[in-house]
Parts: C-alpha cells; sequence; structure tokens
C-alpha cells in the first residue's frame, strides 16, 4: 500500500493478490482529491470502482498542461461571451467545456489500466482528443446561449402583476434547466435538446402575452408532476431516479405550449403518471 501518490509510477498494478493464508485481495488505486493512494480490498467490485476513479484522478494530473492549453484556444466569440454574461464568467464557461469534454472522452474509454504501458497509451489517446472534445461541447453550448438570450426578454411581464403565477413558473424551469455547471454536468445527448426548449418557452412567452388565460389552463396539466418531482428530490431521491419523470415533464411542456416543436419521444399525462408511480 501506498499514500500520496501524484503520477502513475507504478510498473503494474496486480487485478488480485493472494495472502500466504491463500485469501484473495483485490489491490486498486483511490482518489484522494489531488493525490492517489494504493490499497487493498476485500471486494472485487468495490476494487474496481475505486481504482477507476483511481485513474481519472491521475489522469487530470496527466493532462493539467492540456487541459490549460485547451481552456484558452477555446474559439469563443465576443458575441457569444457577452450573450453568456448573465449566466456566469467566460472563464467558468472554458472550464466547464473542457471539463464536460473529458468527461465525453473517458465515457468512451476502458479506465482500468493496470500498468505503466496501459496508462501512457490512454493518457496519449486523451491528450490528443481532448481539445476536440472540448470544441463538441462549445458546438452544444452556442445554440443553447444564443437562445436563452432570445428568451431572456419574454420573461418580463409587460404589466407588474400580470400572470405572475405564469411567469413565475417560467423563471422556475429556466432556472431549472440553465443550473450552473450544466454545460459540464448533462450529456451531450440530454444538452442537444435544450434549444428545442428554450425556444418552446419563447414560444410559450410570447403567447402568454395574448392569452393569458389558456396559458393558465395548460400550467396546471404541468404542475402536479412538477410538484411531485420537486418533492422527490428534496426528499434525497437520486438524480439518476428521477431523471425520466424530470425529462418527461419537459417534454411535456413542449407538447402543451409549443406543440409545432414536437417532442422527442411520445408523451402523455398516462405516461408522466405511470413514471411517478415507479419512484
Amino acid at each position: 500500500t501506498r499514500e500520496d501518490v501524484a503520477s502513475w509510477d507504478f510498473e503494474e498494478i496486480p487485478a488480485q493478490v493472494r495472502s500466504e493464508g491463500g485469501l484473495a485481495a483485490f489491490p486498486a488505486l483511490v482518489d484522494l482529491g489531488e493525490t492517489v493512494a494504493l490499497r487493498v480490498f476485500e471486494r472485487s467490485d468495490e476494487a474496481r470502482a475505486a481504482h477507476r476513479q483511481g485513474v481519472v484522478r491521475l489522469l487530470r494530473n496527466a493532462l493539467a498542461s492540456e487541459a490549460k492549453q485547451a481552456r484558452r484556444r477555446l474559439p469563443i466569440a465576443n458575441p457569444l461571451s457577452l450573450k453568456y454574461t448573465p449566466l456566469g464568467s467566460i472563464d467558468s464557461l472554458r472550464e466547464d467545456l473542457v471539463e464536460g469534454g473529458f468527461a465525453d472522452l473517458l465515457a468512451r474509454h476502458e479506465l482500468d489500466a493496470r500498468s505503466a504501458g496501459d496508462f501512457e497509451k490512454l493518457r496519449t489517446q486523451l491528450s490528443r482528443e481532448l481539445f476536440g472534445a472540448a470544441v463538441e461541447r462549445l458546438k452544444l453550448a452556442e445554440p443553447i446561449i444564443e437562445a436563452q438570450a432570445d428568451l431572456k426578454p419574454w420573461l418580463q411581464p409587460p404589466l407588474m402583476g400580470f400572470a405572475r403565477a405564469s411567469y413565475d413558473d417560467l423563471h422556475e424551469q429556466f432556472d431549472a434547466l440553465l443550473t450552473p455547471g450544466c454545460l459540464r454536468e448533462l450529456s451531450p445527448e440530454r444538452l442537444a435538446h435544450y434549444p428545442r426548449y428554450l425556444k418552446g418557452m419563447r414560444l410559450r412567452a410570447e403567447r402568454l402575452r395574448q392569452d393569458p388565460a389558456k396559458d393558465q389552463q395548460r400550467m396546471l396539466q404541468v404542475m402536479p408532476y412538477w410538484r411531485a418531482y420537486l418533492q422527490h428530490r428534496a426528499a434525497g431521491v437520486d438524480a439518476q431516479v428521477l431523471a425520466e419523470l424530470r425529462w418527461l415533464i419537459e417534454e411535456w411542456r413542449v407538447s402543451l405550449f409549443a406543440q409545432e416543436l414536437k417532442t422527442a419521444e411520445p408523451v402523455s399525462a398516462k405516461r408522466l403518471a405511470k413514471a411517478l408511480s415507479t419512484l
């Protein structure tokens, strides 16, 4: 066993060792935050999970200069920077895009490196791919940033107190979608739907000014599921367990408020109730 290892300096880490008495044990790297430890586990599944995170930590350390260069080189145009400013700093945007790209790469590779050669091969490959992965995240982010900027002026009511419940709901939806770090944490597949969600919100806001009563009628069809989702989240239910309900609600909003944009999957009150009943 070893502690506070900052870079890969192992010749090989065996997947399994045996004591003199014949007991099997499972060596694995353990992520300590900035360094790793080499420890021995009693269970192979726990060792595999820990080892993966330990390998990721050493990859982060080994690719620190490449990540810094990727953040600096990302081609974020000035107009896009200005539109993003209400959401956060451009430095944080650059970091989110590189981190998101790094996560995308990790999802494509086996991370059970056990030898110096395997780790170096993995490091070399990720080093070559990191900037491109960050650029792919930027391509996903651009239409999202544009769409939220187009939507923003429509989130203010034409008169003080006008359709207050509907505008409160729009603001709540906006904040729930564009959470800090969403461009880093969400999958590319999910982010690809965001421009449609935001465009749907704008269409709703435009129609809300013309017919607030109809908007409220539609909103009341969403509220039971949205409130139930928030209650489960507040109770500590895991986000992955809630994911189906979470994104079905967004599709339900599109179907009610901006039907012409079409939904990514079939959605109905019956399907939402079924998703809710499984929690």
